[in-house]
């Protein structure tokens, strides 16, 4: 189960990856780089994500590829990305094709987990709601479950 006190944030990296000649090495590459996130101080779990596309989605399509960090603080990503990024090399050619790159960082207000075994699929949703200091309080107390 994830700690949310001790990783009160949660982090977003997304990407598209525009040409799949490279697919798999990219596959390959990003599987490793999770996990050498995931064994740093400071980050507790780490999860790659593919958008399912033709599923029941509702909404704007977003970047195809995710990779989501539960963490301890924002600033453990400080030196990404890279600028002017590093040059492309023979045995990563994938990352020519990285496209519609982003990073957004969440803080977690509440995290409820009936089941703590690992899960297949992940849903995001989102909502933006403007109103008074008392009524954002009430919105975000009744959505918390």
């Amino acid at each position: 189960m994830l700690d949310s006190k001790a990783f009160p944030y949660m982090c977003f990296v997304r990407f598209d990856l525009v040409h799949k000649e490279f697919d798999r090495q990219f596959n390959i590459h990003f599987d490793d780089h999770i996990q050498e996130l995931a064994d740093k101080p400071g980050y507790s779990t780490a999860w790659r994500t593919r958008e399912l596309r033709g599923a029941d989605n509702a909404g704007v399509m977003e970047q195809e590829y995710q990779q989501i960090y539960a963490i301890s603080d924002p600033a453990l990503f400080k030196s990404f990305p890279q600028n002017p990024p590093p040059p492309v090399m023979e045995d990563a050619p994938w990352r020519r094709d990285i496209g519609n790159w982003g990073r957004v960082f969440f803080r977690v207000l509440s995290l409820v987990e009936k089941d703590d075994r690992a899960g297949r699929c992940w849903a995001r949703c989102e909502s933006n709601f403007h109103g008074s200091v008392k009524e954002q309080a009430r919105f975000q107390s009744a959505n918390e479950r």
